[in-house]
């Protein structure tokens, strides 16, 4: 295993612990999963949820908690250009009490 890929396991162990995410069942997906180790790649992360709106809701708050943002993100989400009249993210380099992982 590449330094690359045990990196992003950690990084999507904790965030699979994440309290957002109970019951959601998060799943890596993704080059990850296939052994391909892509530079610039992202984790992407499949979730099962029995209320899609519900939960895209409460991983709006959490994620506008963690980069300190200021109003309703979740309109955001749903239509690309509307602005939320949020403040900048305010990139504290924590949240949550854990430090956020680097890019990988």
């Amino acid at each position: 295993m590449t330094a690359r890929a045990a990196a992003a396991l950690a990084a999507f162990a904790r965030l699979a612990r994440h309290p957002a995410l109970r019951g959601a069942d998060p799943v890596l997906a993704g080059t990850f999963p296939l052994e391909l180790d892509v530079e610039g790649s992202d984790l992407d992360v499949v979730c099962r949820t029995d209320n899609p709106e519900r939960f895209a809701r409460r991983l709006a708050r959490v994620l506008a908690r963690c980069l300190g943002i200021a109003g309703d993100p979740y309109p955001a989400l749903l239509e690309p250009g509307r602005s939320t009249n949020a403040e900048p993210p305010r990139r504290s380099g924590e949240c949550g009490g854990e430090r956020r992982p680097a890019a990988l």
